[in-house]
């Protein structure tokens, strides 16, 4: 059972997708995905649950009307987004169209990484 004032971190690719790495994460006012990663790890390490570690790539504005992009994640547990593939963040089960630095989460949100083919 969810405990309310957590939010839920799944990873899910091809190795994994009958059992997704899931942590459990305290959230605080304001978290946004970048912190609930950040949180994760440390439970990853302090728990002696499997490793998580990531990768970012700072996008910025754009002056093609995007806004601000923010950060991107480009690698998680050395799985790297490639041309053939990349990291999709959904939260709720919806899509999300911002950076994982923008993103801020409510208690209880289950946020999600799928590796994604393209093509």
């Amino acid at each position: 059972m969810k405990v309310q004032n957590t939010v839920t971190l799944e990873i899910v690719d091809s190795a994994n997708q009958e059992n997704p790495l899931t942590f459990e994460v305290p959230w605080f006012l304001n978290m946004n995905v970048q912190q609930a990663m950040e949180s994760a790890c440390l439970i990853a390490e302090a728990e002696n649950k499997p490793e998580f570690k990531f990768g970012l790539s700072y996008s910025g504005q754009t002056s093609k009307g995007y806004g601000v992009l923010g950060y991107e994640v480009v690698m998680i547990n050395g799985k790297d987004a490639t041309s053939t593939g990349y990291w999709n963040l959904s939260i709720n089960g919806v899509n999300c169209n911002e950076g994982i630095d923008t993103c801020i989460l409510r208690p209880s949100d289950t946020i999600k990484f799928t590796y994604k083919l393209i093509g």
